[in-house]
């Protein structure tokens, strides 16, 4: 009789919502809101940008890891959360990070106008990394606090976080901002856990597995439909995670990277062999509007979708004879 194999952990399928987070752009009212994450459909982050003002007040403990990043001015920031001796006091300046401790109640006096991006990193996810990557046990996972930290990984996957609040025609695809929020979580558990991960588990080497072959042609064939990780992965026959991490290491990109430059390349394709409109063949390669993949398509080829086609078809001129 075989032992019973123990379950993936499942990442989230309902989107990430405020109601999971400290609400920390509404503790005070004249806290200006600028861009949230509510409404895009990402599952395993919840991201914020505020103009925040001075306040003190506490916190509850929430289930969700979050890490506050100064995009400019500074706030001189105490805190003191429940099982510490005295409270931390700091000064946190712009490019630096701190975070709000998970499971305790905390209390903050914030001096100072900092504009502050806050990312929630959803707990189920997190720990599916520490058990997947590094063989942690989740029921020992926690992340210590910081304050005044600087990281330029960190810092990377922040700013990235921050341009998919600007582009919400782009942040709407949760592939990209899923796999953020996995490496965002796999630096943190790197770095920042209370028991450091002590090891890296080992993946494909570079050799395409079946399940890959599978994901790649699912890709090809449903370019309109839904691309999730969550989706890619179940076509594999793995996890989330490690779907991710083998993908990657097998063909060199990551899959929302992949998904994009197939969007594009079929595009490129019906733009310069057929007459459909190209708002349909934005929807036929998985694009939400025309201006998405007008946009998009700038980026990675150079011009417009409307330049393109006419490039394509220009009759070259011949030598004289």
């Amino acid at each position: 009789m075989t032992a019973p194999t123990r379950p993936v952990l499942r990442v989230a399928d309902a989107a990430f919502s405020a109601d999971e987070t400290h609400g920390h752009h509404a503790l005070m009212a004249h806290n200006r809101l600028l861009a949230h994450s509510d409404g895009l459909g990402w599952r395993n982050m919840y991201a914020s940008i505020a103009q925040e003002r001075p306040w003190s007040g506490t916190m509850a403990p929430v289930h969700h890891y979050c890490i506050g990043y100064c995009i400019g001015q500074a706030g001189l920031i105490s805190r003191w959360a429940d099982g510490e001796r005295s409270p931390v006091k700091g000064m946190l300046k712009a490019r630096q990070f701190g975070s709000i401790p998970a499971h305790v109640p905390s209390t903050w006096r914030l001096d100072g106008s900092p504009d502050m991006l806050h990312i929630y990193l959803r707990r189920s996810m997190v720990h599916a990394v520490a058990e997947e990557m590094f063989g942690m046990d989740p029921d020992t996972v926690d992340l210590q606090p910081i304050l005044g930290v600087m990281d330029p990984m960190l810092e990377q996957l922040a700013l990235s976080v921050i341009t998919a609040l600007q582009r919400p025609e782009d942040a709407y695809n949760g592939l990209y901002i899923d796999q953020v929020a996995t490496m965002a979580a796999a630096h943190l558990l790197r770095h920042y856990a209370a028991r450091p991960a002590a090891r890296v588990l080992s993946v494909a080497g570079g050799r395409a597995e079946p399940g890959l072959w599978r994901a790649r042609d699912y890709v090809l064939a449903h370019l309109d439909g839904d691309l999730g990780l969550d989706v890619l992965a179940r076509e594999a026959g793995m996890s989330q995670i490690m779907f991710a991490q083998r993908f990657t290491s097998a063909y060199g990109e990551t899959p929302y990277k992949f998904v994009v430059r197939q969007r594009v390349e079929r595009a490129r394709q019906l733009l310069a062999g057929s007459d459909l409109p190209i708002s349909e063949i934005a929807l036929q390669t998985g694009f939400c509007s025309q201006s998405h993949l007008s946009d998009v398509f700038r980026r990675h080829v150079g011009e417009t979708p409307k330049a393109f086609r006419h490039s394509s078809r220009a009759v070259p001129v011949g030598p004289k004879t």
